[in-house]
């Protein structure tokens, strides 16, 4: 479990630099137009002539066949990794049910951010808290102590578990 949850959060760290290198190589472009679509209305304002040259016209048709086919390629890669998130959150399943039956019961892909537990009870730990309730109440355990000392049971395990 704890080798899964590993390799799950680092399949989403790679997903999440993916994504910001797509969007960022989608910024760029975007600003890299906008600059050219300045540039090419301070050279007609420059211009200011009636007829326009056939060079002009192949010259937008060529820029918007550009900025059509990084779009394009931005789009692929974006759904590539939609796809890959989709796989790796496959693999991120939970029971229902609050982890009373882990193994035959349902189970469903909550996509938490965070690290606290949520909604799921702890599994395993009902029978040794009562355990130790009884232990630290019993008048045997009291009585293998001095008379009038404390009882000491060291628990070890993550803590807010």
């Amino acid at each position: 479990m704890l080798i899964k949850s590993f390799f799950s959060k680092e399949c989403d760290r790679e997903l999440e630099f993916e994504h910001k290198d797509v969007l960022y190589d989608a910024e760029d472009i975007i600003k890299g137009y906008q600059s050219k679509i300045e540039a090419s209305k301070r050279d007609q304002l420059r211009k200011r002539s009636l007829t326009t040259a056939p060079s002009s016209y192949y010259e937008d048709v060529s820029f918007r066949y550009q900025l059509v086919n990084k779009m394009k390629k931005i789009n692929e890669m974006l759904d590539k990794i939609k796809k890959d998130w989709d796989m790796v959150d496959s693999f991120k399943t939970t029971p229902q049910g609050g982890g009373k039956d882990p193994v035959h019961g349902k189970h469903d892909n909550p996509k938490e951010a965070t690290h606290h537990i949520g909604v799921q009870l702890p599994i395993g730990r009902e029978n040794d808290k009562k355990v130790l309730v009884e232990m630290l109440s019993s008048n045997d355990f009291c009585s293998k102590t001095e008379k009038g000392g404390a009882s000491i049971i060291s628990i070890v395990g993550k803590g807010g578990i």
